[in-house]
């Protein structure tokens, strides 16, 4: 990242942009974040110091109190359910819990229960959204058990790397930023 005669590096790693992703889409106003980074271009792009900053302060704000929670990987085990025995990572379906029809999602960083209803047309939609990741156990419909389980915390870039790039803004805030982005393996 250069603006005049100050440049900035910042690295991050395919877990980061991972989670960062999964965090932002949910956040109203904040998934275009990654755009404006540049994170799918390649080479340079110019972006105002002003919206990134603004941007990058927002995302920082609404990390902090998650830090801890997205620094580690979930997993979970269903029991009791013969077709859904094991570790997961990724969606399981076709669970109930308080008789609803539910589904949960593990990834780096996330691990949630969405449960869903059916609308009037027959459509299903998600109606709520269950975070897990400060659990353990989930009691669901007809004795079935979810086991949620945490890995070790393996830290997450953004932690830092992300109050590196406000104060590199914040210095001069006004006028053109170029990103430039190089992605490796």
């Amino acid at each position: 990242m250069r603006k005049g005669a100050r440049s900035l590096a910042l690295r991050f790693d395919a877990r980061d942009w991972k989670v960062l992703h999964h965090f932002l889409s949910f956040r109203s106003g904040l998934a275009d974040f990654f755009g404006d980074l540049g994170f799918m271009e390649r080479g340079a792009i110019v972006r105002q110091a002003d919206r990134l900053l603004a941007k990058a302060q927002r995302v920082s704000a609404e990390m902090t109190w998650e830090a801890q929670l997205l620094g580690r990987d979930y997993s979970f085990a269903v029991h009791n359910v013969p077709w859904a025995t094991g570790r997961g990572v990724g969606v399981i379906h076709g669970l109930r819990w308080d008789s609803r029809p539910v589904s949960v999602s593990a990834k780096p960083g996330h691990c949630w229960l969405e449960v869903w209803r059916v609308r009037d047309d027959g459509v299903g939609e998600i109606e709520k959204v269950v975070d897990l990741r400060g659990q353990t156990n989930l009691a669901l419909d007809n004795g079935v058990s979810l086991e949620i389980r945490r890995s070790r915390p393996k830290g997450l870039a953004w932690t830092t790397e992300l109050p590196k790039l406000i104060s590199f803004l914040e210095e001069d805030p006004h006028g053109p930023v170029e990103i430039e982005n190089s992605h490796t393996g």
